[in-house]
């Protein structure tokens, strides 16, 4: 039975069952974020689906669980918390204004691996609108932050036998940003649609002036901010975020955020960097978002840093813990009831992109705006020196953050709290137009799903 929430602006409905504490009809002031979010499966095994350590004639030894099921049930029900629970490392600077959480047990059951006990407490936390601490170095965006949490604690059992050495969890956000006061579009729900974009930060600001040994040199623009990009999103997608675990094949290139924006009636496109109106999700953060400037006006902050930060590189936001972690996100239309993506059917695969690849040879259009959900896979490898005893942590520390504001321009704006400066950068350094960049043209034949190549 669905349960009512609300907390100083949120509102939502939300269940506990299969695919743990589901969230539905996730509003923010009256502007839409999603019809569901939930945690699909988790698994754990040995060896990892695509450990290059192990020798080929390996068999899998795994097993997934869906939270909230008979296999991995709840302990109690979902219980909300009192405002000011903070979030974890260094986001425990962003305050909270209430949230949800469950717990899960149950034994991993393994054949051949040792019978070590999982323990999961999944955890939402719910901030309010505000821009201080800033959410974007810039600090120049109101937004409320939401993080969906898992913390996770794999404890040896007492067979003889070596535990399980891999953790993956699957989140899907069936994300909707398209109802809400701030758009002047038809009510029909089946007319909503909305964009999405994922880009690669550079480690330092580009020089205002590009160009520099030519005669004519030129103002920098929307190419020389991100190192890599596609926006918006021209077909359905697949892209590594991290590649951190040991056994995995390292990978060259790696998106560092995602945005989800709404389609405008005009077809014009948010700022970016800014994006007003738009979901937002960063794992990291290019090194020099963590340093405070001038030109471009930047307050920097640790929570821009990020596990290894250098003033070169920027560090991945994850639990130090477990720092052997892959990121895997994926984006596709057609994800509504009787779909095999369908919500409700809770569905993932041991090999992640297998969920996807298999069901699609090609991905398939949505540049023109579609109802788009979003998964997010999350692989942990067990730290060195962990075998024998208990090892886990938490992922998803770094959240999202929501913004529902109008873009402002360069002769007006409709945000009392932002001044006019974003909108002119945002005009003469053409940051609300499309971008390709190290990414795949939109007229390749045939379509990969994945963009960067797969690891």
């Amino acid at each position: 039975m669905s349960t009512f929430y609300q907390a100083s602006g949120w509102e939502m409905s939300h269940d506990l069952g299969p695919g743990g504490i589901v969230l539905r009809n996730v509003t923010h002031q009256g502007y839409g974020l999603a019809d569901d979010i939930r945690l699909t499966r988790v698994w754990v095994g040995a060896p990892p689906p695509d450990d290059r350590t192990a020798p080929r004639t390996s068999p899998a030894r795994v097993r997934s669980f869906v939270p909230g099921s008979a296999e991995l049930p709840a302990q109690l029900p979902a219980f909300p918390l009192k405002p000011g629970a903070y979030p974890p490392g260094g986001f425990g600077i962003y305050p909270t204004v209430g949230g949800l959480a469950a717990e899960f047990e149950a034994d991993t059951a393994i054949p051949n691996l040792r019978n070590d006990r999982m323990r999961l407490r999944q955890t939402f936390l719910f901030g309010p609108l505000s821009k201080d601490p800033p959410h974007e170095p810039g600090a120049v965006l109101r937004a409320a932050r939401l993080f969906p949490l898992l913390t996770f604690t794999v404890t040896p059992g007492p067979e003889p036998l070596p535990g399980p050495s891999y953790f993956r969890a699957d989140f899907r956000f069936g994300l909707d940003l398209s109802p809400g006061p701030a758009l002047s579009r038809g009510a029909d729900p089946s007319q909503r649609r909305d964009l999405a974009g994922v880009f690669r930060d550079h480690e330092d600001t580009p020089s205002p002036l590009q160009d520099t040994s030519t005669s004519v040199p030129r103002l920098a623009g929307l190419a020389d901010v991100f190192a890599g990009a596609e926006k918006p999103l021209h077909h359905e997608f697949l892209g590594p975020g991290l590649r951190l675990r040991r056994s995995a094949k390292p990978a060259p290139r790696t998106w560092d955020n995602y945005h989800h924006f709404p389609k405008a009636e005009d077809g014009s496109l948010p700022s970016t960097p800014g994006a007003f109106h738009c979901l937002h999700l960063h794992w990291r953060w290019g090194a020099v978002s963590a340093t405070s400037s001038r030109v471009p006006p930047l307050v920097g902050g640790d929570q821009f840093k990020g596990l290894g930060w250098t003033p070169q590189v920027g560090g991945p936001l994850i639990d130090p813990t477990i720092p052997g972690q892959d990121l895997t996100l994926a984006v596709t239309t057609d994800s509504g009831p009787g779909t095999p993506w369908a919500a409700e059917l809770n569905p993932s695969e041991w090999q992640f992109a297998d969920l996807f690849t298999n069901r699609r040879a090609e991905p398939l259009p949505v540049k023109d705006g579609a109802k788009l959900t979003l998964w997010v896979s999350i692989e942990v490898e067990r730290p060195p020196g962990k075998e024998n005893v208990a090892w886990g942590g938490t992922l998803f520390e770094h959240g999202m953050y929501f913004a529902h504001d109008f873009e402002p321009t360069v002769l007006r704006n409709r945000n009392p709290d932002v001044g006019l400066q974003p909108g002119a950068m945002a005009a003469v350094g053409g940051l609300r137009g499309p971008l390709v960049k190290e990414s795949v043209s939109p007229d390749a034949k045939p379509m990969p799903w994945w963009r960067y190549p797969p690891p």
